[in-house]
């Protein structure tokens, strides 16, 4: 197993980056920074929001400098922010959350209420949003530091967290919903930092971890946590389903975000060395145990797009061949939805999409003289 290197985008950010996502066929990116692509005093700043077209980034109307952007995401064909605090657009104060429909923000409920007011992560799960940070109310309703919102008003889930809700994720294979931060209990519940919804309750995962878990995701089976090397044995700590054990080597700062790309764990944080080879804040993970698949090849031989798409699939081959093309698009759980031959030498090929594929992650795949290559394709309608 090892880490590796990965590089940054169009010139990147002056800042922290908190979050990100998908809206109308450009990237969303929010975060603690004023300038992007290498902008500085004097040029406009960005101011926490900004969003990239693919070859660009561009400036939004949010321009709360003291408000940084937690979180990000798309619901019910919106775009839904969360902040630090309070903030305005336009002359309107919003309540630590705000909902934009492409043309104009909106009120989220009356936001949420309490003596610090911050949203730090949201999640879609069965249908509703799942919002969380620290409050004591969303909208007029209770809820202790994370509340579900179904598109018209609030609701609470169980006892609530009693303390900062740093994560939330969801696992669509068992869709299931786990919440990791700094509290240590629902209710009368005992917890350490991370905890499972069963849909009437909050359970503890083993015997938790020692300190602040700042984010979830599942790789390989096993559900991995990022957090501090300073009170736990690693930065990343990844559970069986019984016990936590830590990656080692480990990140020798924080860890703030993972995700899982391309059959490697991605991880993001302050940090700037692994096992004392310096890293500048983001790293791959690539577990050679269990092994990405051998014939699979992670170059840029093919292009997709557009990439979120709602309707085709345009694939231009970067090298093309003689011969055949076995082309495979599978779901989450690797069933082949889409299976087609081309032959010839061919450059370009479009595939319309079935009308009844579900939303989601997609991966396409090429196969080219017994050599295989794949990217993964957003489906969004």
């Amino acid at each position: 197993m090892g880490w590796c290197n990965v590089g940054y985008l169009g010139g990147g950010l002056s800042g922290g980056l908190f979050s990100s996502a998908e809206f109308n066929g450009n990237l969303y990116i929010g975060g603690d920074f004023l300038y992007v692509g290498g902008a500085s005093f004097p040029d406009p700043k960005a101011n926490n929001l900004t969003y990239w077209d693919g070859n660009q980034y561009h400036l939004t109307d949010y321009s709360e400098s003291s408000a940084y952007v937690k979180s990000l995401v798309t619901y019910n064909n919106e775009l839904y922010l969360g902040a630090s605090q309070p903030f305005d657009i336009d002359s309107v104060t919003y309540s630590a959350i705000a909902r934009y429909n492409g043309t104009s923000w909106s009120d989220v409920g009356g936001g949420v209420f309490s003596n610090f007011r911050q949203i730090l992560c949201m999640t879609k799960f069965n249908g509703d949003l799942i919002v969380a940070g620290r409050f004591d109310f969303a909208g007029t309703t209770p809820a202790n530091n994370i509340a579900r919102w179904d598109g018209n008003q609030w609701h609470t889930i169980g006892d609530g967290l009693n303390y900062y809700v740093r994560s939330v994720y969801v696992d669509s294979s068992s869709n299931t919903l786990y919440a990791g931060g700094s509290f240590t209990g629902s209710g009368t519940t005992p917890l350490n930092f991370i905890a499972q919804w069963d849909g009437t309750v909050w359970l503890p995962l083993g015997n938790g971890l020692s300190d602040a878990v700042r984010t979830i995701t599942k790789y390989k089976s096993q559900l991995y946590a990022g957090t501090t090397p300073f009170s736990n044995p690693s930065a990343l700590m990844r559970f069986d389903g019984t016990n936590w054990a830590p990656v080692i080597p480990s990140p020798n700062k924080l860890v703030y975000c993972i995700n899982v790309f391309q059959y490697e764990l991605y991880v993001s944080g302050i940090f700037d060395s692994i096992g004392g080879v310096p890293f500048a804040g983001i790293a791959r993970y690539r577990d050679t145990i269990t092994g990405v698949q051998p014939n699979l090849l992670v170059e840029n031989s093919f292009e997709i797009f557009p990439n979120p798409t709602n309707d085709r699939l345009e694939i231009k081959i970067l090298i093309p061949i003689k011969g055949i093309y076995k082309i495979t698009l599978t779901d989450a759980t690797g069933k082949i939805v889409i299976k087609q031959e081309y032959s010839n030498e061919l450059s370009n090929i479009s595939i319309i999409l079935p009308k009844e594929l579900n939303n989601g992650v997609y991966q396409c795949n090429i196969l080219m003289n017994e050599r295989k290559y794949s990217q993964n394709l957003i489906l969004q309608r």
